[in-house]
């Protein structure tokens, strides 16, 4: 999966550091960020090579000693370096620098959401020894967004309930997945979930595992379940396309391997769920 970048190291504490030379500078714009490719997949921008080019820098994080930042970009271009959007960085080599593109954009978004104190409307600042912005005037605290969502492995004897997505073309199968309401456990989310999707009940409800998932500034808590009831789906159309019960050899190939999801998926056409 995306996180899983040992033998590298993440250290997502924030510090008061300055760039140095060797520094790596991440310029994203919406869901897409800069990335330089190569034989060895990408990597991104060395402050030394962009220093006249770039504006505002924050610190972000470092991975097994080296430093990223985020940073404005003050030119059109910089030399041969492309935009890569999320699709395609989810799939990219090497792991760790792949990660550090999802986790960068994670907080791009939320530094790009926050520039502005919501609850009294003044400009807020950045703090300087925490990630956090505040407001001078109000005196409000902003740390970063992180949505608890859970998604959820159903199975019926030897066969596992997948979905397809709604108004969106090309989907993938999926499992049933969902935010955690305000006064909710996750596991109270998981058989909420499945109600509302696709009008089922369910036991057993085990804890599988997490995943950070920085593009959409989620974490993802995944669960496996037992069909309890009957196993006819009653389909929310507004939220899904499509809702079947799969024997493992009925299940496509899973190219992804990025994801928590297609983990679970993969495991349970291997038998290994």
């Amino acid at each position: 999966m995306i996180h899983e970048i040992m033998p590298e190291v993440m250290d997502n504490q924030y510090r008061d550091r300055k760039p140095e030379g060797d520094s790596r500078v991440l310029f994203v714009r919406g869901r897409e960020i800069l990335v330089c490719e190569g034989a060895d997949g990408i990597s991104y921008p060395r402050y030394r090579d962009v220093e006249g080019q770039v504006g505002r820098m924050v610190y972000l994080f470092s991975i097994s000693g080296r430093t990223y930042f985020l940073g404005e970009m003050q030119a059109p271009g910089i030399g041969s370096a492309c935009f890569m959007g999320w699709e395609q960085l989810r799939d990219a080599v090497p792991r760790a620098e792949a990660f550090a593109g999802m986790t960068g954009i994670h907080l791009h978004q939320w530094y790009q959401s926050v520039q502005f104190c919501g609850r009294c409307g003044k400009k807020a600042v950045h703090h300087g020894t925490e990630r956090m912005m505040y407001c001078p005037s109000c005196g409000n605290l902003m740390f970063p967004r992180i949505a608890p969502a859970v998604i959820v492995a159903v199975t019926d004897g030897e066969r596992l309930l997948l979905t397809k997505y709604a108004g969106r073309e090309n989907a993938h199968f999926a499992l049933v997945a969902g935010f955690v309401e305000i006064g909710e456990t996750a596991e109270e989310c998981v058989q909420r979930e499945l109600l509302e999707e696709v009008g089922i009940r369910v036991r057993d409800i085990r804890y599988y595992g997490s995943q950070p998932w920085g593009f959409a500034g989620n974490l993802m808590l995944a669960y496996t379940a037992s069909l309890d009831g009957a196993h006819k789906i009653d389909l929310d159309r507004h939220e899904l396309a499509e809702a079947v019960w799969l024997l493992p050899e009925e299940i496509p190939e899973i190219p992804d391997h990025s994801s928590l999801t297609r983990e679970m998926i993969r495991r349970f056409k291997e038998g290994k769920l």
